[in-house]
């Protein structure tokens, strides 16, 4: 198994992007649970790939971002008006939106790149979709480090954001298992110093 973050730079993840028969399953739960994100923030989403889901946020208000160049020419040709930048491993993510929306992507980063790549983040709102549980770990390609929300809620923490809310939703997808939208809010360091 090659490297995730390889894997999937390289292009050859894109096949594995946009799910078959449905491309917006989680669409609903979106629109029904995020409005406030959806359409009043500025907003990067983290991992975009070829843009499926910027068709949810406001163009004035998107940026997508993603480490494979493939899926971002493609965005760029598919959702014209929408903003999509190519980033590298390392690329910090400061001054970037209010909130950050990472869909299926975590689940791509191996436990140990995990606190650098949160790390990266300095939005005051985070958005984490992925279907929960260790049970969906996977070593072949694309890899999978399916965690469960005490691991991202110490990892989150880590880096000064609260677990707000988690909102649940059954996906045909994945077999009816929960698929989770986390909310994360980075808390004020000022008040704790104080």
């Amino acid at each position: 198994m090659q490297r995730p973050f390889d894997y999937w730079a390289s292009g050859e993840g894109m096949g594995n992007i946009t799910p078959p028969g449905n491309p917006y399953p989680e669409g609903d739960l979106f629109m029904r649970e995020f409005t406030d994100l959806l359409f009043a923030q500025d907003v990067v989403e983290f991992g975009c790939g070829p843009g499926r889901l910027a068709p949810f946020f406001s163009k004035r208000r998107y940026l997508g971002v993603d480490i494979c160049p493939q899926a971002i020419a493609l965005a760029q040709h598919d959702r014209p008006g929408y903003d999509f930048m190519l980033i590298d491993g390392k690329t910090k993510l400061e001054g970037w939106g209010h909130a950050l929306f990472a869909h299926n992507v975590l689940m791509h980063v191996p436990d140990e790149e995990l606190l650098d790549t949160i790390g990266l983040f300095s939005q005051k709102r985070i958005f984490v979709n992925e279907v929960l549980g260790h049970n969906w770990r996977r070593n072949e390609n694309p890899p999978a480090f399916n965690r469960e929300i005490n691991d991202y809620d110490q990892a989150f923490r880590f880096h000064g954001y609260a677990l707000k809310r988690v909102v649940f939703k059954k996906l045909e997808r994945w077999k009816a298992s929960d698929f989770a939208v986390m909310e994360f809010h980075k808390e004020n360091t000022n008040a704790r110093q104080s």
